[in-house]
């Protein structure tokens, strides 16, 4: 079948790498999503492992549409039958870009009319919605007059792990933080820090990495669990595998900060996924910590405050810098901040530098080598 996964802007290539390790073929990044194609098995491996995604859909139908009434009378067209029973329950999720269609909830409003209009007039009774847990969740993503609709195979996104029982002020999103840890190319050879941790969340993730533990680990439910078509054996024979794959960690997993209550909520999220010892907390200063020594794959990822969330100055950036050229040499450090012009107080020169998002915020990520010898200036 042909799938297309959502992710973030700036991760469709290490979402490409992804599907590509657990089978999918015919792979091509799009913009903030990958298209592929796979089998059942590939769609159950999908949700259940992949980091960088945020949902994985199954594509149903496409249109064109110029008005809302046109976009109605296109959604009726399909036989809904073929998916859904009237007495099941559905939900309509829209996206909108472009300037014929802008309010995104009303277009969703229109085609679960068609939807229900259809099953009513057929067989006399119509789907209940369910926005929580529906048994079909429809995906309908317009963009100017081009509509595609999807079946959506996750249910709640899956970057929604379920260990993150509390946030901090500034929280990354999960999927986000995996894609951090992947771009930096950490596989568990090395040891991994991050010096100002907040609630945990790239050090859990980095440890899942690791440990070849599934991001999903802890999830119940999935869309695909309730579609006609669902395999119970397949499905429990993905599971399987996958926890025969796991492995304890290698090396060192250090998660620091100087705030408590954010170290003890790290502790906590972490505990959820099953890490009790696996990873080190400890509550401390970024100028007091003196991490592992580093060997061949040793790896530091952080994401620092930024002016936009936090009240913090540049001169904090100069810190930073200072203490990665004293205490970290032979590590491979990354650094994600919205805040450019604080990033140029480093005082390394970035090896290689990406564009992400942090929910609205644009912002880089760096890679700042640390070789022994004089510290390179900012570029």
């Amino acid at each position: 079948m042909e799938l297309i996964v959502k992710t973030f802007k700036g991760l469709e290539q290490v979402l490409a790498q992804e599907l590509e390790a657990i089978g999918a073929r015919q792979i091509l990044p799009k913009n903030r999503a990958v298209r592929c194609e796979g089998d059942q098995q590939v769609l159950y491996r999908a949700n259940y492992e992949l980091r960088t995604a945020l949902r994985v859909l199954v594509p149903l139908f496409s249109f064109f549409a110029a008005d809302e009434e046109e976009l109605y009378l296109q959604m009726r067209q399909f036989n809904w039958a073929e998916v859904l029973q009237p007495t099941e329950t559905l939900a309509v999720d829209a996206f909108t870009a472009g300037e014929v269609f802008r309010h995104s909830k009303y277009v969703a409003l229109k085609a679960k009319d068609a939807i229900v209009d259809q099953f009513r007039d057929k067989f006399g009774q119509r789907p209940s919605v369910d926005v929580a847990q529906p048994t079909v969740r429809i995906h309908l993503h317009v963009t100017g007059t081009e509509c595609q609709v999807s079946l959506d195979s996750s249910g709640e996104s899956l970057h929604r792990r379920g260990y993150r029982l509390e946030g901090g002020p500034a929280p990354i999103n999960e999927a986000l933080a995996a894609g951090l840890v992947l771009l930096s190319g950490y596989d568990g050879s090395g040891h991994f820090v991050d010096p100002m941790c907040g609630t945990g969340t790239i050090v859990i993730e980095a440890a899942m990495i690791a440990t070849r533990t599934p991001p999903q680990i802890g999830r119940k439910w999935f869309g695909f669990k309730s579609w006609r078509d669902f395999d119970g054996k397949l499905w429990r024979r993905v599971l399987r595998e996958a926890k025969k794959r796991r492995t304890p960690p290698r090396h060192v997993l250090l998660g620091a900060d100087r705030d408590m209550r954010a170290v003890r909520t790290a502790r906590k999220n972490a505990n959820v996924v099953g890490f009790i010892d696996e990873i080190r907390w400890e509550q401390t200063d970024l100028r007091q910590l003196r991490p592992p020594r580093a060997i061949p794959g040793s790896v530091l990822i952080t994401n620092p405050p930024y002016n936009e969330r936090l009240a913090i100055d540049e001169a904090f950036y100069k810190q930073i810098g200072d203490v990665l050229k004293q205490h970290f040499v032979g590590y491979d450090a990354w650094l994600i901040s919205s805040n450019r012009q604080a990033m140029k107080r480093i005082g390394l020169r970035a090896a290689a530098k990406y564009t992400l998002y942090n929910g609205p915020l644009e912002c880089t990520y760096n890679h700042y080598p640390l070789f022994s010898g004089k510290p390179e200036e900012a570029s």
